[in-house]
């Protein structure tokens, strides 16, 4: 008998959408650097928009059933995806660009809400930390992504605090827009009403204002059913209903190198009786 080991192996309407993915980055990349009057002539936006129809379909568990093995490459599409997405956003950041781009937006978050989905499938429950892991990436980067298309389209000066979601089963995004006005500036409290949440000060925000010249968003999301594959699996199952929610925030693109009196604080609610546990600690998930 001869054993083929198919762990690696892709199934090929994955590989060949990639593949066409990759074929419009390189193009993109190809003309970015070019004259380009419009959007038309740096990139054809409707096979963009083909392509990734094509990716929320194909992921969508209702319909189909998506391998474990197959996620290396969804999430290969999606980094391109959202790499694409801010390219074109940065050559024009236009209102009119992001107003194109924000259908393709929408098809990205109900990708990601299909994959988030999928996890609760129990031929999820042995995939490799590394895929949770670059599923968390591609979730962090497009809410940053989302959040830089909102400046675009807004393009004003900023009075009052913007508030824009993205509400899908098991994904939520929320970009917020601050006063122009420092003295305006609020504290950022995400979720408002959920026993854990993420404080951001408005020192810190205005303080990252200043070092980048502009007005940034803050972008927070809330994943369902991804925390339970970035840690060990036997100790996510034995502790049931513990680490099925993620939490997070962040200001802007660059890292928030906080001001003295910009504490940020973790609120957390205990999953069960913690009386006898000791030593807690708080981690954050570090890419790098």
């Amino acid at each position: 008998d001869i054993l083929i080991n198919i762990s690696q192996c892709h199934t090929m309407e994955f590989v060949i959408l990639n593949d066409k993915i990759k074929d419009l980055h390189d193009i993109l990349n190809g003309n970015v650097n070019e004259s380009c009057k419009d959007l038309t002539t740096l990139f054809d936006i409707k096979e963009f928009q083909v392509v990734i129809e094509e990716l929320t379909r194909l992921t969508d568990q209702t319909k189909t059933s998506v391998l474990p093995r197959d996620l290396s490459m969804i999430n290969d599409a999606l980094s391109t995806i959202i790499s694409i997405t801010n390219t074109v956003n940065r050559k024009f950041h236009t209102n009119e660009t992001a107003t194109s781009l924000g259908p393709i937006a929408m098809k990205v978050s109900a990708t990601i809400d299909n994959l988030l989905s999928g996890l609760r499938s129990e031929s999820f429950l042995n995939i490799k930390m590394n895929a949770a892991e670059d599923l968390l990436r591609n979730i962090d980067n497009f809410a940053v992504a989302v959040g830089d298309l909102l400046v675009s389209a807004t393009n004003t000066n900023y009075t009052n605090t913007t508030i824009s979601t993205i509400t899908t089963k098991n994904l939520v995004i929320s970009v917020q827009l601050l006063p122009d006005n420092p003295a305006l500036v609020n504290d950022v409290v995400f979720p408002e009403d959920h026993h854990t949440q993420i404080f951001i000060p408005s020192t810190a925000i205005v303080h990252q204002r200043n070092l980048e010249g502009v007005n940034v968003p803050v972008v927070n999301f809330i994943a369902y059913n991804l925390p339970q594959f970035l840690g060990d699996q036997l100790e996510s199952k034995m502790n049931g209903k513990a680490g099925n929610l993620l939490i997070s925030s962040r200001i802007s693109k660059s890292s928030v190198e906080l001001p003295d009196n910009g504490i940020v604080m973790l609120k957390f609610n205990h999953t069960g009786n913690v009386t006898n546990i000791v030593n807690l600690q708080c981690v954050f998930w570090n890419f790098s």
